[in-house]
């Protein structure tokens, strides 16, 4: 895969998990704290993907997953903050 079309591929994948987060969980807190806990939290499960991926082998696709909600989650933030 080339650069531009693994930028393409994360950007999409990143959106798509913010899609559907905005479904699941319409409603954002309204302080900042709370909001970039939720992130964090993403930012942790990811954490304990790229473990389970190196140490234990297991494929790349649910690291993916989690990095792509962590970033659907700072986007998240950003949109909060731009909205007030």
């Amino acid at each position: 895969m080339t650069k531009d079309n693994a930028i393409n591929f994360a950007i999409d994948l990143i959106f798509t998990e913010l899609r559907k987060a905005e479904e699941k969980h319409p409603e954002w807190p309204p302080d900042v704290i709370h909001g970039v806990a939720i992130m964090i939290g993403e930012a942790g499960e990811s954490m304990q993907a790229a473990i389970d991926c190196h140490y234990s082998g297991t494929g790349t696709e649910k690291l993916m997953i989690e990095l792509a909600q962590t970033g659907a989650m700072a986007i998240r933030n950003l949109i909060h903050l731009c909205e007030k």
